[in-house]
C-alpha cells in the first residue's frame, strides 16, 4: 500500500470518526498529533489541511526526507532498516563531540525539511511535533576510535 493511499484512507477514518464521535475537545483531548510520510512540501501541506479539518492540533515534522544511509555503510549488511528512516536528536543537532563522526549535510537538509514544514503549520494555525527515536545508533568508526584510546 503506498503512502499517499494510507494517509487518504487514515484521514476518511479520522473524519468519520469525527462524524460518529463529535468533536474531541467535547471529550477533553486536547491534542491530537497526525503523522504522515511525505518528502514533497505541497503534499505535506494538503495532507496539513485535511488534518486539519478533522481535528488534528499538531503534525509530525521530523520525519526524514530520506533515510540516513550513512548509518549503515555497507550495503549487504542485513540488519533492519527501522533505525535508518526515524529521526533522532543526533540527526537533528550534532553536537560538537560528534562532528567528524555525523555527516553534516544530511543534518543540514533535515532542518531545513523541518523549517519548511513548519512555516506551512504556522500559516495553517497548527503546531509542529518532533518524533524521535533514541537511542541513535552511532557510527562504529567513532566506537572503535574511542575503544584505541
Amino acid at each position: 500500500m503506498t503512502s499517499r493511499l494510507f494517509c487518504a484512507m487514515m484521514l476518511v477514518l479520522l473524519a468519520t470518526l469525527w462524524v460518529y464521535a463529535g468533536d474531541p475537545a467535547d471529550f477533553g483531548i486536547r491534542q491530537v498529533i497526525f503523522s504522515f510520510r511525505t518528502d514533497d512540501l505541497a503534499e505535506f501541506e494538503h495532507y496539513s489541511r485535511l488534518a486539519k479539518k478533522v481535528g488534528a492540533t499538531h503534525i509530525d515534522v521530523s520525519e526524514l526526507p530520506e533515510k540516513a544511509w550513512w548509518q549503515k555503510p555497507d550495503p549487504k549488511d542485513p540488519y533492519p532498516q527501522w533505525a535508518y528512516i526515524n529521526n533522532s536528536i543526533f540527526k537533528s543537532y550534532i553536537p560538537e563531540g560528534l562532528r567528524g563522526h555525523i555527516p553534516a549535510e544530511p543534518q543540514e537538509q533535515l532542518l531545513s525539511a523541518m523549517r519548511e514544514r513548519c512555516r506551512v503549520l504556522r500559516k495553517l494555525g497548527l503546531k509542529g511535533y518532533f518524533k524521535g527515536g533514541e537511542p541513535m545508533m552511532l557510527p562504529e568508526r567513532m566506537l572503535l576510535i574511542d575503544a584505541l584510546r
